[in-house]
This record gives structure tokens, sequence and C-alpha cells, in this order.
């Protein structure tokens, strides 16, 4: 009997000991991974040690906004991040977050394959960033996306209200077109292989009961961008960020992807999701929803999208002139033509507007969300 007791205590001990170690080993690699992306350089960095974190907010917010009153473009603004509110949650499956209980990503559910494996997953507020490798670039990424997160809160706040902060509520108790309620609890933005080009979308729906006395039911949904952390690169001549820039080597590609495209690409494809947050009780964006079915519908809702996002920036400044002309060019007037050619233009246009006299296809293929 003593002799068991004896085994049972060093199972015990062998036991914490494993879970010391494990712990020690873990720490050290969120320090070593966080360390890593705090060396990326930025000319207004600054000591956030004894600083609170929404001082450290209030400072980085203060610094965009004296650059944005110098009408200057989105690549040349220096900013760093807050490093206080970024935690590495480790190399891990995302049900390992919680956030996705209601409806974890699987095989079986048939959800979101892109994000069904183990990913290095970091934290910061409402934003969930997944890469799938640990490399420099990707560090890259993950900086420079929270660096876009900041410049939409600060430089771009009725599109920031609009497309996140809104989003976390619910718009309505009564909704006309269906028995439910979208919002968002989390936002997710992955770098992989998903996109065909250079970013996709996606909204993992979360029920989360009814309302009180009710039998409308609530979903607290995440929504997803994908970016393609290749197409990215600056590699490839036809697609990604090398036909957009053009500049000669693949890294400054990259980086001016990073800079000016991404906060782009995360607007572009939100407001997709938007249309899966908000068809529910908003007939204009219901009678987007539904026509989805209609063979290539796509190319109408993608050029909506993109002319929505486009035509906000350019009135609110900031993108760079040689992102702007390449997706009017190479999608939006692809996309014209195409619809043109299977005779589905008008067809479609008539999702979009009631009226045709004196507008133009920029005018139709537009969401009065962020005039």
């Amino acid at each position: 009997m003593f002799e068991l007791f004896k085994i049972t205590c060093n199972i015990k001990k062998i036991t914490f000991v494993l879970f010391i170690i494990s712990s020690i080993g873990y720490a050290q690699v969120e320090h070593t991974m966080l360390d890593k992306i705090k060396s990326i350089k930025c000319e207004n960095n600054f000591i956030q040690t004894s600083i609170s974190t929404k001082n450290i907010d209030l400072k980085i917010f203060k610094s965009i906004s004296e650059q944005v009153s110098k009408n200057i473009l989105n690549e040349e603004i220096e900013t760093t991040i807050n490093y206080k509110k970024l935690k590495y949650l480790g190399f891990i499956h995302p049900n390992k977050t919680g956030l996705f209980n209601a409806n974890p990503i699987s095989t079986l559910n048939k959800n979101t394959p892109e994000l069904d494996k183990k990913l290095h997953v970091f934290n910061y507020d409402d934003f969930y960033i997944s890469t799938e490798i640990n490399n420099k670039q990707n560090r890259l990424n993950i900086y420079y996306t929270l660096r876009a997160i900041n410049i939409l809160k600060v430089r771009y706040k009725e599109l920031y209200n609009v497309l996140f902060k809104n989003s976390k509520k619910f718009a309505t108790k009564k909704p006309n077109y269906a028995n439910w309620v979208n919002s968002n609890k989390a936002f997710w933005i992955a770098f992989n292989n998903n996109p065909t080009y250079i970013a996709s979308n996606n909204t993992i729906f979360l029920g989360d009961g009814y309302f009180l006395n009710s039998t409308i039911g609530k979903y607290r949904n995440v929504a997803l961008v994908n970016i393609d952390s290749e197409n990215i690169l600056g590699k490839s001549q036809t697609i990604g960020s090398r036909p957009i820039y053009n500049q000669e080597k693949n890294s400054d590609n990259h980086l001016k992807y990073l800079k000016d495209g991404l906060i782009e690409s995360i607007t572009h494809e939100m407001l997709h999701n938007y249309i899966d947050l908000a068809y529910s009780y908003k007939e204009s964006i219901n009678k987007i929803k539904t026509s989805r079915a209609n063979c290539n519908f796509k190319y109408a809702e993608e050029n909506t999208v993109l002319n929505t996002s486009l035509s906000y920036f350019i009135k609110k400044g900031g993108l760079h002139k040689k992102l702007i002309e390449y997706y009017y060019l190479n999608t939006f007037d692809f996309n014209i033509e195409t619809l043109r050619r299977t005779n589905q233009l008008n067809e479609f246009s008539k999702v979009f507007t009631k009226s045709f006299k004196n507008k133009t296809w920029k005018d139709i293929f537009k969401l009065k969300l962020l005039d």
C-alpha cells in the first residue's frame, strides 16, 4: 500500500514538472515570437513599458492623425502598434480559442476548411491574425495588419464604424427577411493560400440563442478575411502585388502592398462580409444575398464591393493611384464586359438600381453605406 502511495506521488511530481517545463517552453516561444515582431523598425516607435495600454493607443492614434492631416499616402504613414495588447496564443487549431464552440471548424461541419489546421494565432482586441508558417514575411504580415487596423480606425473612421464597431451590435430585433439577426463578435484575418488572387472572405455563423421572449435567433459570428500569403510576395508577373506596384524587387512589392493595398483588401472583404451580416433586415442587402445563387452574379457583387471601397478611398484620400487604376481596369471593367457578353449586365444591374437614367456603371454598382 505504501509503495503504491509512493508511485502515485511520484507520478504527480513528474506530471507537475512536465507542466512547468511545458509552461516555460510556451512562455519562451511566446516571448520569442513577440520579440521578433517588436524588432520591426518604425520611425515613430516609442518605449511602451511604463505607459498604460489606453495611453499607448492614444499616442498611436494621435501620431496617425497628425500625419493624415498632411494628406500623405497611407504607405508613407509611420506608426507602431500597441505591443501590450498583442498576444501570441500559440501554434493551435482555431477551435482552441473558444470562438467557435457554437459551430466548431471541422470537416464534419463542412465549414471554413482554410482554418481547419494548426496555425500560429495572434490576438489583438477583437482581431485574430493567423499564419501557417512562422517566418519573416509572415511576421511583417502580422505587424502591417495591425497597422492597417489602426489606420482604418483613425483615417477612415466612418468605414471602421460601419464594418467593424457597429457590426458587433444587433441592428434590430425584428428582421424582415429571416428569423434571425447577425452580429460579429470577432474578426479573423488569415494569411493562407485560400484566395484565387489576393484576398477572399468567409463568415463563420455562430448561433447564440434567442432574443428575450422572442423566436428570433441571435448569431454572434466571426467575419473572416483571407489574404494569400504567396501572391502578395511580389514573385508573380501576372497575379498579386507585382502587377499592381511593378517594383523590381519582390520584397518591395510585398512591402508596398502591406502599407497600401492591405488596407483596401481588408475593407473590400469586409464589405462582402457585410452582405452576410445585414441581409436578414436590410432590403438592398437581401437582394444581393438572394441573387448570389445566379450564375455569374459574383461579377456584379465583386464590382459593387470594389467600387464601394475604391470610391470611398478616392474621396477620403490615402490609397496609391496605381492600386485604384489597376483594380478599375483589370477587375471592374473586365467584369462589366464579362456580364455584357453573357447578356446579364442589365438584369443584374436591376438588383442595385430602379432607374438607369443618367447613371454610369459606377453609379449603379455601389452600396450606399459610406456616402
